[in-house]
């Protein structure tokens, strides 16, 4: 809206004096778009009344928004590597070979043998092998043996291996006397064999089932934030550009709301914000535009779309509007005087009740002979022809107490101008004053 326009609604507003207080608001309104404060306004209005012009000082009110980065966010990259315990110790234990089985008396018993102790471990469990007689043969059958004493299964969930067998019954070895001339060296072998078995498994089982109890590594993602500030930057220029092709197509909701997201991504940023603020009020007017002219108000409606096609004048619909307001206020005639239900205020219509002259005036009369008399806010009674409706002139001004008809014509007096009579000929586009 430019202030041409906002000079012209408070002459209208001002135009009977002081203007009513819903002009005030339409006007405050309209001020607040052009960045001028109620105190100029005020001013603009006192100078009108006066039939002086005032020029406003306009502030520039749009903020300064710095533009902002996203914050940085930085994550260090951590590995947690946990690594299985030393089997050094375990690998000395296969070397050495134990050192007390010559301590075994008992025939057909063996003693335990217990490894070295290990943290988070039990202690194997050795059971004595089944056979409580052995006999010495060049070739004693140690195959035998294995089988008999063969160990179950790994369990692969870190549970001690017990190697178990039968014992022999303790009072067989009490009542059999120990045969004269056996070696001890096969239940010795055995034993040593089912150790290192055993130890063995501990030892290697990891390599043969895969550890069981391995925390899995752990690697922290260490997104660059670069590459968040690209991604805003993307999306940023995607919304820009949906904005723009729906501004482009006069589909300025969905531009406003395309604008409005690009800000999401790049907050504070100038050209995104001033393009919503300007779909803004293209919205607004277009919308109002529209409403006085489907209600016949043509004559603010022609405004309002003079208001609009300043913003952008590539609105086909509005374009097309405009000129129908124009036409039908070409050829406006036979008008009529009506008053404005929400206002109180008198305006004039044609025949197809369309309003060519807008509600501003606080007591009105039908033409005559090409001039009609409207009262101002003061009071006051003035005159005007069918040229009002293109330059908003009044071809009198306000300053008659009184206004009738005599044969057919208006006629006026002033106060104290006792005896003079005024009256008034419209000819040749032009209103003509006699005082007698």
């Amino acid at each position: 809206m430019s202030l041409d326009i906002l000079n012209m609604l408070i002459e209208s507003a001002c135009s009977d004096g002081e203007p009513l207080e819903d002009d005030k608001v339409l006007l405050r309104k309209k001020a607040t778009e052009l960045g001028i404060s109620e105190a100029e306004l005020s001013k603009m209005i006192s100078a009108k009344v006066r039939g002086e012009n005032y020029t406003p000082i306009i502030k520039d009110e749009t903020p300064v928004v710095e533009k902002q980065s996203p914050p940085s966010i930085i994550v260090k990259e951590e590995k947690i590597n946990i690594t299985p315990p030393p089997v050094e110790k375990k690998e000395e234990i296969l070397r050495t070979p134990p050192k007390k089985e010559e301590e075994i008396i008992i025939p057909g018993i063996l003693k335990e043998e217990v490894p070295p102790k290990k943290i988070h471990e039990e202690k194997p469990e050795i059971i004595q092998p089944v056979t409580t007689k052995v006999e010495v043969k060049p070739k004693p059958p140690i195959e035998t043996k294995k089988e008999e004493t063969k160990s179950k299964p790994v369990n692969t969930k870190k549970e001690p291996v017990k190697v178990e067998a039968k014992k022999a019954p303790i009072n067989e070895a009490k009542t059999e006397p120990k045969p004269a001339g056996k070696s001890k060296m096969p239940i010795i072998i055995v034993a040593v064999l089912v150790v290192l078995i055993v130890i063995g498994g501990f030892v290697f089982k990891d390599k043969i089932f895969g550890s069981q109890d391995k925390t899995p590594e752990i690697v922290t993602d260490n997104t660059d934030n670069t590459t968040d500030q690209t991604s805003n930057e993307d999306k940023y220029a995607e919304f820009m550009k949906k904005g723009n092709d729906a501004f482009g197509k006069s589909n300025f909701l969905n531009a406003k709301n395309n604008y409005a997201e690009a800000l999401k991504y790049k907050a504070g940023d100038t050209k995104a914000g001033e393009m919503k603020t300007k779909m803004e009020q293209i919205i607004s007017l277009q919308n109002e535009a529209n409403d006085l002219f489907n209600k016949k108000n043509i004559a603010r409606a022609k405004i309002r779309f003079d208001s609009l096609l300043s913003i952008t004048p590539d609105i086909s619909d509005a374009i097309d509007k405009k000129n129908k307001c124009q036409e039908i206020m070409d050829k406006a005639k036979d008008l009529t005087f009506e008053q404005e239900a929400s206002s109180k205020k008198y305006g004039f219509s044609d025949p197809d009740g369309y309003i060519v002259i807008d509600y501003i005036f606080s007591d009105a009369k039908n033409f005559k002979r090409g001039v009609a008399p409207v009262k101002n806010g003061a009071g006051k009674w003035g005159f005007i022809t069918l040229g009002f409706i293109k330059d908003a002139k009044y071809a009198i001004e306000h300053k008659f107490d009184k206004v009738w008809t005599d044969r057919g014509k208006y006629q006026a007096s002033i106060e104290g101008e006792s005896g003079y009579i005024y009256d008034f000929s419209y000819a040749n586009g032009k209103l003509n004053e006699f005082k007698y």
